[in-house]
């Protein structure tokens, strides 16, 4: 029964090649897009229909009943707003939950509008003859499947309005937080190939120097139906009024000044240096200057026929494509910088409530996957714990051991390649290129300065050497709690496919990149498991994706910096809202936090601690300098043509 009720999602959910031309006898010409307020409010009605008829038919076939009302709705309204109201309910509701219900895949739904350019997908050494590579020798990083599907269902699980009648705690600032650890992923990799981080689209007025052409492959095969998914956005254009009742460039003037007002304490809503604060004025940037800039852009070509027939949008009016334009991350850096105007105005970190421990440079251990294998291929049933004891503890714990063969002072990428299933094309395949990294261990020595048990969180962020000022272009990696046991010294180890920022489980393969990553199967695979550990390892889709775990740094080694804060984890735990049950968390706690809707997000410090308030004179070393729970050391980033396997 659940696979019959999977089929029939996967069957509604697919995209067909004309989905254009169907919006068009929709009446809907502007196109379908989250980004729109006004169909933003129409999805939100559907999917709060569909809430309800699940919940008033629980016991009766709840799943079919509401797939029923979304086929009728799809004959009256555009399918395409039908099938995202749809996919809020799937993510969300308890009886769609309960029965292991998903979205499939975003390369089976929409294929057409997955697949990335062939041409330069691996470039990106920097020439001798230039110093503004193309922004071509991006194209691989923009376009890759996964992270366009990361986004999307981000915008699904936070989908900018109360879900059910409940707003996701902390929403806002979760749209901030994820955004800015998209761009700071970016900046890595435009350095990496010789680029300038990207400069703000923060004059209207401008006229964008980049352009995106949509890949051959976004053109139907219906010789009746519109050219394109998607129209080019050619060079030198610049934001101009919509027609008729479209947002104009004065719309997007008066919400930033709206925003900056707040934040001085003027206008009708004003921000605060307050928790609250951090969420509502994300809450605000999102939905106001944020969503407009996206619809403005996507008809940046075409602003007069934006509600005509036959004038398909942008890649920025959808959140499945958005990111494959340049523009994209310009549009983002701005709304960033907007947030960052409120964050700017908090009183920098006086870390007295650190916890009485210490780590030091040398305490932070890495080692490959592969080696350790080698060692002994049963090592990991412990997570390496023995071995670690042994090899970095004990006797060792004060020793400096980077001369131990298994011991790595740089993370390895590769470029791999994987066959691209068209599904609704005879499963015919294309060969695309992806980023993928060697598999590591990280080993932490922390040791404990008193007599009592200290609960900690070890925050583990990386960033470039040439930006370690920045506050916004530190990424993180990944956050542990553990517990120190009175006056120990104590290794522990985290492999790197556990990180809470990733999408669980970690899809390494070409096959688990293709297939939704939490199957039915895979549940009946952990049925051991309690339902806390069930939902805490294979809950969550919203993570980022493991192939990109690590930017891909280039051939020569990009230097870095891997910074590790240890924070009182006493003070770090968020109370759970019902008092007779504790959260059940998502995979990815960063991107996500908790399973069930209504929770609350699991770490009570501001999302991108330490880095979410401004550096002490602007200095990343005068605000660490002297801290014993803070250590930093020196890593390099270096894209490989190979390494072993594991």
């Amino acid at each position: 029964m659940a696979h019959a009720l999977q089929n029939l999602i996967n069957g509604f959910l697919s995209v067909p090649r004309n989905f254009r031309n169907v919006q068009d006898q929709r009446g809907n010409h502007f196109g379908f897009t989250p980004f729109d307020s006004d169909q933003l409010r129409q999805a939100q009605i559907l999917s709060d229909n569909y809430f309800r008829i699940s919940r008033e038919n629980a016991s009766d076939d709840p799943v079919a009943k509401v797939m029923a009302q979304a086929q009728q709705d799809a004959e009256q309204y555009d399918p395409e707003l039908v099938r995202y109201a749809l996919m809020v309910w799937v993510v969300h509701d308890p009886e769609a939950r309960k029965r292991n219900l998903k979205i499939p895949p975003l390369g089976q739904r929409a294929p057409h509008i997955t697949v990335p350019k062939l041409v330069n997908a691996v470039a990106g050494a920097p020439t001798s003859t230039t110093t503004d590579p193309p922004l071509t020798n991006l194209d691989w990083w923009r376009e890759d499947p996964q992270l366009n599907e990361h986004h999307e269902h981000w915008h699904i699980v936070f989908p900018a309005f109360p879900v059910n009648g409940v707003s996701k705690d902390r929403e806002g600032e979760n749209f901030a937080f994820m955004h800015r650890q998209m761009l700071a992923r970016y900046d890595v990799e435009r350095i990496s190939v010789g680029l300038q981080p990207v400069k703000a689209l923060s004059d209207f007025s401008e006229r964008i120097p980049e352009s995106y052409n949509p890949d051959s492959d976004l053109v139907y095969d219906d010789s009746n139906a519109t050219n394109l998914h998607f129209t080019p956005r050619s060079t030198g254009k610049q934001l101009t009024d919509l027609a008729g009742n479209g947002p104009k460039v004065s719309t997007l003037l008066n919400y930033r000044q709206q925003l900056y007002d707040g934040i001085e304490g003027k206008g009708k809503v004003t921000f605060g240096q307050d928790d609250e604060s951090a969420n509502r004025y994300g809450n605000i940037l999102e939905t106001t200057l944020h969503n407009t800039g996206h619809v403005m852009l996507a008809y940046i070509m075409t602003p007069n026929g934006a509600n005509s027939q036959n004038t398909p949008p942008g890649v920025m009016v959808d959140p499945r494509t958005a990111c494959r334009d340049p523009v994209f991350w310009r549009w983002h850096r701005h709304i960033d910088e907007v947030y960052s105007r409120w964050q700017n105005k908090q009183t920098p970190y006086d870390f007295s409530d650190a916890p009485p421990v210490i780590i030091k440079s040398n305490d932070i251990i890495l080692a490959w996957k592969d080696k350790l294998l080698g060692l002994d291929k049963n090592g990991n049933a412990d997570g390496w714990f023995s071995y670690a004891q042994t090899a970095f503890g004990n006797a060792n714990f004060d020793t400096d051991v980077s001369s131990n063969p298994v011991v790595t002072d740089e993370l390895q990428t590769e470029m791999k390649t994987r066959n691209f299933v068209w599904t609704e094309d005879d499963n015919n395949t294309q060969v695309i290129n992806y980023l993928y990294p060697r598999e590591y261990f990280y080993f932490f020595r922390v040791q404990n300065t008193t007599n009592k048990n200290v609960d900690i969180t070890i925050r583990v962020f990386l960033a470039p050497e040439e930006l370690i000022n920045s506050r916004v272009h530190w990424i993180e990696l990944d956050k542990i709690r553990q517990t120190l046991k009175p006056n120990e010294k104590a290794v522990f180890s985290q492999n790197c496919d556990e990180s809470v920022v990733i999408r669980k489980p970690a899809q390494k393969t070409p096959e688990q990149m293709d297939t939704t990553a939490i199957t039915i199967e895979k549940r009946l695979e952990t049925e051991s498991l309690s339902e806390d550990q069930q939902s805490e390892t294979y809950f969550c889709d919203c993570g980022w994706p493991f192939n990109l775990l690590l930017p891909r740094g280039n051939k020569q080694g990009l230097k870095c910096k891997l910074f590790v804060m240890i924070t009182d984890g006493v003070k770090d735990t968020v109370k759970p809202k019902r008092s007779n049950a504790a959260p059940k968390k998502c995979g990815s706690l960063s991107f996500c936090g908790a399973q069930q809707w209504d929770e609350l997000y699991p770490d009570a410090r501001r999302m991108g601690y330490p880095f979410d308030k401004p550096f002490k004179n602007d200095s990343f070393e005068q605000t660490f300098a002297g801290l014993k729970n803070v250590a930093v050391r020196d890593v390099t980033l270096r894209w490989v043509d190979s390494f072993p396997e594991v």
